[in-house]
């Protein structure tokens, strides 16, 4: 029993983490670090939300207004962060605005496991799959004994098993802590709980699932990710040690950018109708779209071909590219007719539409063409895959933010609010009063009485102002029309 143990945890060192894509303390950081600086997130936080310092506005978690058990388990993760990172809370669990986004990026990942739910492939819409079961169970037993899972999890069959579900519906799912609906349900909370230290504390949370949500829209901006290809693409061997493997691709950006390395963005955040065409739409424009038409992984390249026949005479190459597309598991990218003459003195490249390097070949002893992703190809990936990447970000936040209201005295006794943002098609109105120490009281609390189109202004709304308020504080939250997607507006008017 001893031995079968130890050899069991000898194999569960060889496993990676679980369907790790770009690495959090490094890609993820700097691409969030990227969309946050290029969106309107600073501005949003100072002009919609109250908070002078923006980005960097000082926020501190109250485990008094969290379950014990959840607020133990997230201390658990935030102490594991890197305090060099410049995203790990201090002793009184507080940090800027921004840093707990950063926060978010990297506990995308924990536990790894998690990141099951970090594939999404456009070409059948599924996410991670595994054809093998006994594998998956394998994979899964290995992963419990390395800790990226519970035993409970294993024996419950919830555990990391090369499955899980596609990312466009863990997005909104209810059991992701960094789902869009954590992000709005603690956004709206930072907006109207009674007390500063409440607001900030929720304010916390709701940047923290921000950073989450990025690190799963940006995992589309890897091939592996976007082409079902764990086995291969995750297992690679990295360095000397068959103990270190991994991702070849990510474990390439993480160590030539860095943090803050990274190829700048270039061009305008990108926009999208809704938030799950970032990822995937019907024109094929999302960025796991845009990442499984124009890269190879290395589980999809083509298949090794022959270049002579039975016979000992050279194939055509137009019948070789015959029979490499014919392996193709994805019509793209499109293989070209290969150089064989130069495949046969040396490593050769196939090449996309713009030139750049998408899989290397060469013909070995054997007579046989064989294809893989070398440091060049994994270059020219990064240079076109991370700054569209960032430009999904930046633009994704912006989407998130796009609810825009105004409010207005109708009276003495009576606000009007009028819409500026979106369509809403249901939601809820509250109106609040903020005293001179910030303390809020709700005025005004009823759903909308139908749907809220652009420009379109509300009944004036009844309110009594209580003595001494310094402002008056709007909030809509609701579901847009026509996308369905969850959305929320608020404002400030200073009296």
């Amino acid at each position: 029993m001893r031995a079968l143990c130890l050899h069991l945890a000898l194999l569960a060192a060889l496993l990676p983490r679980p369907a790790a894509a770009y690495e959090g303390p490094t890609t993820h950081v700097g691409l969030t670090t990227e969309a946050m600086l290029g969106s309107n997130l600073h501005a949003y936080l100072r002009q919609r939300l109250g908070h002078g310092l923006g980005l960097f506005t000082r926020l501190e978690l109250k485990g008094a207004a969290m379950d014990t058990r959840v607020h133990r388990l997230l201390q658990f993760d935030l102490e594991k962060l890197d305090p060099a990172g410049g995203y790990r809370p201090d002793a009184k669990e507080g940090q800027f605005a921004g840093a707990w986004s950063l926060a978010g990026s990297v506990l995308a990942e924990a536990p790894a496991s998690r990141n099951r739910h970090h594939f999404y492939c456009p070409a059948d819409g599924q996410g991670l799959k595994n054809p093998a079961p006994a594998l998956g169970w394998f994979i899964g037993l290995l992963a419990t004994i390395e800790g990226a899972d519970t035993v409970r999890k294993f024996f419950t069959g919830t555990a990391f098993d090369l499955t899980g579900m596609p990312a466009t519906e863990w997005l909104l799912h209810k059991h992701n802590p960094h789902s869009v609906a954590a992000f709005y349900s603690n956004l709206a909370a930072s907006v109207s709980e009674a007390s500063p230290a409440r607001r900030r504390h929720h304010l916390a949370l709701a940047m923290m699932a921000l950073g989450g949500t990025l690190h799963l829209l940006q995992d589309m901006a890897s091939p592996t990710h976007v082409r079902n290809d764990f086995a291969s693409g995750h297992l690679q061997k990295l360095g000397s040690s068959t103990m270190d493997r991994g991702p070849a691709y990510e474990r390439f950006v993480a160590q030539r950018f860095g943090q803050h390395g990274l190829p700048p963005k270039g061009g305008e955040p990108v926009t999208r109708p809704d938030l799950r065409s970032y990822f995937h739409s019907a024109k094929w424009d999302g960025l796991a779209d845009l990442t499984h038409l124009t890269h190879f992984s290395p589980g999809t390249l083509p298949a090794p071909q022959a270049v002579r026949a039975g016979t000992g005479e050279a194939l055509a190459p137009a019948l070789v590219q015959q029979k490499l597309s014919k392996s193709l598991r994805y019509q793209k990218p499109a293989v070209g007719a290969p150089d064989l003459a130069c495949a046969a003195r040396q490593t050769c490249y196939l090449r996309g539409p713009g030139g750049d390097p998408l899989a290397a070949y060469r013909v070995g002893a054997r007579g046989k063409l064989r294809f893989r992703l070398d440091d060049r190809v994994h270059a020219a990936a990064a240079r076109r895959l991370l700054p569209m990447a960032a430009r999904f970000s930046t633009g994704f936040i912006n989407h998130l933010l796009r609810g825009e209201i105004e409010l207005a005295l109708a009276g003495p006794d009576s606000v009007a609010l009028t819409n500026r943002g979106p369509a809403f098609e249901s939601g809820r109105v509250r109106v609040m009063a903020e005293d001179d120490k910030g303390s809020r009281t709700v005025l005004a609390d009823q759903p909308l009485a139908g749907p809220l189109a652009p420009g379109a202004a509300l009944a004036p709304l009844k309110v009594a102002i209580p003595k001494g308020t310094i402002s008056l504080v709007g909030l809509v939250e609701g579901v847009e029309k026509g996308s369905g997607d969850p959305a929320l507006a608020t404002v400030i008017l200073k009296l």
